[in-house]
């Protein structure tokens, strides 16, 4: 699965590199499949337990995902925008889940605490790419695809997730 994550990784930074330099009104989407082909990567990673490679495509993803997210705003392109914001969303979750794992991990208090506030923190960053997300409802009413499957299956129950995990993190801190 890694080997078929690094050719789609490698394909699409070539899409990248024609849509951006023909200036195609598409090239933020070629940025987005982009962050998500190496999100899916980081997963492959943890999926095996390398929080090591898991650090490098999480950051490629985040990188790529922000490219894509300044080409839309919230007024002209809502759908995308929010797409973005919620993919963004899971980047940095995934970020808050090897900081809990590497605070599990930890053989010290010090580093247990370190860990626990870099998990909180990006805990919060996620709860605001969601909420990002939840704050188009109203202008994206009349598409009820994206009320559907973009707010109700992943930006509500993944914002929620989040501020469980985050209250129940800060509850029992190190």
């Amino acid at each position: 699965a890694i080997a078929d994550s690094e050719e789609a990784i490698r394909l699409l930074q070539q899409a990248v590199t024609l849509a951006d330099a023909q200036a195609s009104p598409f090239a933020a989407r070629a940025h987005m499949v982009l962050g998500l082909a190496y999100r899916s990567r980081a997963t492959l990673h943890l999926l095996q337990r390398d929080l090591a490679g898991a650090e490098k495509p999480l950051q490629q993803a985040e990188t790529a995902l922000n490219q894509a997210l300044a080409a839309y705003t919230p007024e002209d392109d809502p759908v995308y925008y929010a797409w973005t914001q919620v993919s963004l969303g899971t980047v940095t979750r995934l970020r808050a889940h090897l900081a809990a794992v590497r605070r599990d991990l930890a053989s010290d208090a010090a580093a247990r605490t370190a860990a626990n506030t870099e998990q909180i923190a990006w805990l919060r960053a996620t709860i605001d790419h969601y909420d990002a997300c939840l704050a188009l409802r109203d202008r994206t009413a009349s598409n009820v695809l994206f009320q559907q499957r973009v707010l109700g299956c992943s930006c509500e129950p993944f914002a929620l997730e989040a501020r469980q995990v985050l209250s129940n993190t800060q509850e029992v801190e190190p």
